[in-house]
């Protein structure tokens, strides 16, 4: 049974099935994940509008599972369907959807019968392996990689040319149960869940957690440096800049809108950053002056006015705005790091090259890491050092929630209960 699932800004779609049986994969390698005496439900992650190139239509239907009946698995289940892929995005009542796994089609990817979702926590309840049964496990969208070629000796997981993904050649987890690859689970150990931590929390972990913390590897951020956040609001973001804080001693600098920020401010400031800026939207002229100024105020400030005068010593970006891309080299001191996070697509990297080799800045780009990654936020969560923003919605809400996403008005991590 699925619990939760998220949504998120990677467009892919589930490999081209048959609508009566969308669950099944290889039977010598599936487990069923399946219900259990627990409310089902479903984490859904915010997405970055400015991914949907494609878009589609998507009704909530039932569907036969191809699994043996027992008193636990009913014959069929409901599940998020994109019956047509197209190119408009059009979202009705009772109409739901990952408005990116659920785009396209792109080369290689389904047109129709679509059952996305790429991260999910549930519980095994048909398996060949007997040990696995009942066992909460999750599913994420690296789901597995050979583990012996280049890519994967470098630790560069997601370039492995055998990798599997949910939900391209594993089942999407917008169902309440999902046929999948037993080398594709991870199973929680028992002192994450025997900490008794809210699932949906977890699973901020396996996608947005993971690439969080992937890109804080990369930054080098470390005890008394200055990060800069930018998207400070979104998943990945307020994550970022949390573990940069509460794991590894960093000073953040949150940015994001004014309006976003001031949600942060009410409700999370203290858990999230040290300094939020609201950055402005052209990056020129008068009002960007104003923005950097105060930007390199507030490092000194955090340095407590030690050293030379100097922006931050890092910058991520996990925002999907095309601004956040530009006039980088404004946002760090020389030597600084830049890592961009999340993959929005249609954009560019606008940096001057000048600085780039006078002032040795550093720039590169990072997705998640592996199953160990995705573990290890969730020991900090279910620990209680990080804390992630969850907004929790029911699977009705889908539509009105991706529509405020595109919108770029989504806050946090969005939790989505499949069942009710």
């Amino acid at each position: 049974m699925i619990y939760y699932t998220e949504i998120s800004s990677q467009a892919i779609g589930f490999p081209p099935t048959a609508p009566a049986s969308p669950l099944r994969q290889d039977d010598s390698l599936d487990a069923s994940i399946g219900k259990d005496p627990l409310p089902l439900s479903a984490l859904i992650k915010p997405l970055n509008f400015e991914t949907l190139h494609f878009a589609s239509n998507a009704t909530t239907q039932e569907v036969p599972l191809n699994a043996k009946p027992t008193s636990i698995i009913p014959s069929t289940q409901r599940a998020i369907v994109t019956p047509v892929m197209g190119k408009t995005l059009n979202m009705t009542v009772k109409e739901v959807k990952d408005a990116t796994f659920s785009t396209g089609p792109q080369p290689g990817y389904p047109k129709f019968d679509h059952i996305a979702g790429h991260e999910g926590i549930g519980v095994v309840v048909q398996c060949q392996d007997d040990s696995l049964l009942h066992q909460t496990v999750g599913v994420r969208y690296l789901g597995v990689t050979c583990g012996t070629c280049t890519y994967c000796h470098q630790g560069l997981l997601t370039s492995c040319p055998e990798q599997l993904n949910a939900p391209k050649q594993i089942s999407g987890t917008f169902q309440q149960y999902a046929t999948v690859p037993v080398s594709c689970l991870i199973r929680l150990p028992q002192h994450i869940l025997g900490r008794s931590v809210n699932l949906g929390s977890l699973c901020a972990a396996l996608c947005s957690g993971s690439a969080a913390l992937m890109a804080l590897k990369s930054a080098h951020v470390a005890t008394g440096k200055v990060v800069v956040v930018s998207g400070v609001a979104g998943a990945i973001g307020h994550l970022t800049a949390a573990m940069a804080r509460q794991i590894y001693g960093a000073k953040a600098i949150g940015i994001d809108f004014g309006w976003k920020n001031d949600i942060l401010r009410k409700k999370h400031h203290g858990e999230i950053a040290d300094i939020l800026l609201d950055v402005p939207e052209d990056t020129h002229g008068e009002a960007w002056v104003e923005f950097t100024t105060a930007l390199t105020r507030s490092c000194m400030r955090l340095r407590h006015d030690k050293g030379t005068e100097r922006a931050a010593d890092s910058l991520i970006i996990c925002a999907s705005k095309e601004s956040a891309f530009k006039q980088m080299e404004d946002y760090i001191c020389d030597g600084g790091r830049i890592v961009c996070s999340g993959v929005p697509k249609g954009l560019s990297v606008s940096l001057s090259i000048h600085d780039l080799v006078e002032r040795k800045l550093h720039l590169t780009g990072t997705l998640m890491g592996g199953h160990d990654v995705a573990l290890e936020v969730m020991d900090y969560i279910s620990s209680g050092r990080i804390r992630p923003v969850i907004v929790e919605r029911k699977i009705e809400n889908v539509p009105e929630i991706l529509e405020q996403i595109v919108d770029c008005k989504g806050i946090g991590k969005m939790v989505v209960n499949m069942h009710n």
